[in-house]
């Protein structure tokens, strides 16, 4: 793993092998923007992907805010522009969850996001997969229910549940998970993911060094999962600390990221 800061944000590097992969592939991913800015109208962003040439984007959530004050015209625009030049993945975070599933509240907002989603070519997997076959890669995205992202506890998913949302995998396909919250990674991994993309943990808001942090958005000390690489049996994540904040709008020795993923077919 290698980084190097570019406006305001870090760009960390990891690669990863598998003989179920056909061809080599790059990509970006990152999560948790929250409609924060890197340079007017997010130049930073995009001048970043350009720079990289990845063979898509996976976003893992949490790019808008599920708020009364929030207006996400202008991360919809850096998400469709993104998207008219590189395949763009976005899985479902819990504001994302919110506005999609709104029981009338937040309107405008809801408005604002579905009209910057229509005749744009951004994939948005609710419980859906996508097929690189070329590659032969899965790209599944996990839209969870709201109550999995209660403060007030703790609600693990299993398998079984796991599969009632996103059926089964084809573990003979490099499968590439979506899931904004990662809690659930023993779930991820009996499910047969090789690589699950997390964020929402904004990497524990104050950094203790490696991928430690001080607390997570559902206010608990100390999170597990908060940043970085984890591994189970045969299962990797990525957490990503996230392009912005929420709630606690402050970080401390724990800069924004974005992630550049090396996948290699084994020789």
């Amino acid at each position: 793993m290698g980084f190097h800061l570019h406006c305001g944000f870090k760009i960390n590097n990891y690669r990863f092998t598998s003989e179920k992969l056909r061809r080599d592939i790059r990509f970006v991913m990152f999560s948790d923007l929250h409609e924060c800015t890197h340079g007017k109208e997010n130049e930073g962003i995009f001048a970043a992907v350009r720079r990289i040439k990845p063979d898509f984007i996976a976003i893992a959530g949490d790019m808008v805010d599920a708020e009364k004050i929030g207006n996400c015209e202008e991360v919809m625009k850096l998400l469709r522009a993104l998207a008219e030049e590189f395949p763009v993945f976005f899985g479902v975070g819990n504001h994302e969850r919110f506005l999609l599933n709104d029981n009338k509240k937040l309107p405008a907002q809801k408005e604002r996001f579905k009209r910057g989603l229509e005749g744009s070519a951004l994939k948005l997997l609710r419980n859906e997969s996508e097929l690189l076959e070329d590659a032969n890669i899965c790209i599944t995205g996990l839209d969870l229910p709201l109550w999995y992202y209660r403060k007030t506890f703790l609600e693990l998913l299993d398998v079984e549940n796991l599969e009632v949302f996103i059926g089964k995998a084809d573990t003979d396909r490099f499968n590439i998970l979506l899931a904004h919250d990662p809690d659930h990674f023993k779930a991820y991994a009996g499910w047969g993911s090789d690589l699950v993309l997390s964020g929402h943990v904004h990497g524990g808001i104050v950094g203790l060094g490696g991928n430690r942090g001080l607390i997570s958005p559902k206010i608990r000390l100390f999170p597990r999962f908060c940043a970085g690489r984890y591994v189970l049996g045969s299962t990797s994540m990525l957490v990503s600390r996230g392009l912005g904040n929420h709630t606690i709008n402050f970080r401390l020795n724990n800069p924004p990221e974005m992630m550049v993923v090396e996948l290699n077919k084994s020789i």
